[in-house]
């Protein structure tokens, strides 16, 4: 599961509430107009306050099933969200997004938006969004080890280290083919749909984007220093003078 939040200006709030109002089905809270003029009504009262709203988006993972959850379970999780994030007691609507077979929805999976009201009318001030970010992550795994799943950081170093295997693999194709000079389109090649080749504006590489086969995208970067570009010229180098003395 991935729980994103940030803070949004009145104007943000209301299209996201127009727009998941049309797009998904209302689930608990406020009615989206409703609350898109209590917000209008914040944001005359307290001008100097730019973000009047938080908006939260609950994405859970592919194995989660979350396509066979009931209304029951969207809502406790909604809920469960909200007091994890200590925005319970704050104002706030709760829609779904069930997405279709349309173009648009395309690869996405079933999800929810909340927004919530960020100014505290008891206290005359809006709820601090520092870390808020952060905060929804660790939101996001508690909940997940909860429902005994794994959390989006242990999914991203499983992807990784598939990632990796996938390009030493290819590595050692190109050194059993005898491939003296590491020819970084040859790679590119071999790794196939899992390569997305990055430009700079001239035309000339600029380096990879790794596709893992559930649609992670990685920069070589991230897989490690020892798999960027010029550090992986420099060990194929090394590693081709042994293996071919080896072969012969």
């Amino acid at each position: 599961m991935v729980i994103t939040c940030k803070s949004i200006s009145t104007s943000h709030a209301a299209n996201l509430l127009d727009y998941a109002a049309q797009k998904g089905e209302l689930y608990e809270g406020h009615d989206p107009q409703e609350l898109t003029e209590w917000l209008e009504w914040d944001a005359a009262r307290y001008p100097k306050i730019k973000n009047t709203a938080f908006a939260i988006v609950v994405n859970p993972s592919e194995d989660e099933h979350a396509e066979r959850w009931d209304r029951g379970k969207w809502g406790d999780v909604a809920l469960d969200v909200l007091e994890k994030m200590g925005l319970d007691k704050q104002p706030y609507t709760i829609m779904w997004h069930p997405c279709t077979n349309s173009r648009q929805d395309a690869g996405k999976l079933p999800h929810l938006h909340i927004v919530v009201m960020r100014i505290d009318d008891k206290k005359e001030k809006a709820i601090s969004d520092k870390f808020i970010g952060l905060k929804a992550t660790r939101v996001a795994n508690a909940i997940t080890k909860e429902m005994g799943q794994k959390t989006a950081e242990e999914y991203r170093k499983e992807h990784i280290a598939e990632l990796r295997k996938t390009i030493n693999k290819a590595l050692q194709e190109m050194k059993d083919e005898g491939r003296r000079n590491f020819d970084p389109l040859v790679l590119a090649e071999k790794l196939g749909n899992s390569c997305e080749v990055v430009r700079k504006n001239n035309g000339t590489l600029q380096g990879f984007n790794l596709i893992h086969p559930k649609g992670a995208k990685f920069k070589l970067s991230e897989l490690g220093k020892a798999y960027t570009l010029p550090n992986l010229e420099k060990a194929y180098r090394a590693q081709f003078s042994r293996h071919y003395t080896i072969k012969r």
